[in-house]
């Protein structure tokens, strides 16, 4: 009886195709077992597969050298906010250009790969973050608000400037999702760190507020400085913060409480705002009526 082919280490650390199995003479049968993941149609895994980086990086080796990952997936590669979390269901989006053709299944293929700037990232192509978040105006969950979020984390992280983001906008004039991009481009700002700053600021709008410093600089009445604040209306000195689900920790919330209380002895009007205060409309109407006093 012949022995078993033992699974070889290179395949046991990263997801891979059935050729690649049959290449180590694992037979087609044993690489399609029951016990066998598939983190996508093509790829097979000895275990679970958890990050988008280790599926694409298999991809990019069964893939055409001149295409790149581009819309969603160039969205995970970047590591930048959606509407939902990565899933290894989620279709893969590649991009190339308009002469090639290709099909495969759970890959989503574009035409257009000559008018985007492309970049490696992990060891794989793709498209640029600029090109990035215009694509994703194509997409049919796409809005107004998921724009912005993915733009402002763009300026967050610096991987482009806002005059790079507004010329995209125009160098797509009459194409499919540029009404979108307009409107999300006028809304963006630098200085958000989160999808709910984000989120938040565009509530700020919407009840009609000043406009805020985003992430700035809070000082006591001599000039000293005392916290970065997320949103700060200097003059009237009014502070609003954003705090999230790090309040489960105690000492975060101590720490917190002792900001807090140096900000307003030092003369700040102070406001917190949670996802359950943007969850509950009479007290988050409530927060937006005190802010609107405040301000004017």
């Amino acid at each position: 009886m012949t022995a078993r082919v033992p699974w070889p280490e290179e395949l046991r650390s990263r997801p891979f195709t059935v050729a690649e199995a049959t290449a180590y003479g694992i037979g087609r049968r044993r690489a399609n077992g029951a016990s066998i993941i598939r983190p996508h149609p093509r790829l097979r895994s000895l275990r679970a597969v958890t990050s988008p980086v280790e599926v694409f990086q298999a991809l990019a080796r069964t893939l055409p050298e001149d295409v790149a990952f581009s819309h969603l997936s160039a969205l995970r590669l970047w590591g930048l906010p959606w509407s939902v979390p990565w899933d290894a269901a989620e279709p893969v989006h590649i991009m190339h250009a308009a002469s090639r053709r290709i099909r495969r299944q759970g890959i989503v293929a574009h035409p257009g790969l000559q008018r985007r700037a492309t970049l490696t990232r992990y060891g794989v192509q793709l498209t640029a973050a600029a090109d990035t978040w215009a694509d994703l105006a194509n997409l049919p969950t796409a809005t107004v608000p998921l724009l912005v979020i993915v733009g402002d984390a763009i300026l967050w992280r610096r991987r482009c400037g806002q005059s790079t983001l507004r010329d995209i906008v125009t160098a797509r004039a009459g194409m499919p999702g540029v009404t979108l991009l307009r409107e999300a481009a006028d809304r963006l700002r630098s200085g958000s760190a989160s999808p709910a700053e984000t989120l938040t600021r565009l509530d700020f709008e919407a009840a009609g507020l000043p406009e805020p410093e985003l992430n700035a600089q809070v000082g006591d009445l001599s000039g000293q400085w005392l916290a970065t604040a997320d949103f700060v209306w200097r003059r009237p000195r009014v502070v609003a913060e954003y705090d999230g689900a790090h309040h489960g920790d105690p000492r975060q919330f101590q720490r917190d409480a002792a900001r807090r209380r140096l900000i307003e002895e030092a003369g700040w009007a102070y406001v917190q705002i949670t996802a359950l205060t943007r969850a509950d409309r009479r007290e988050y109407d409530a927060v937006l009526r005190q802010l609107r006093q405040w301000l004017t």
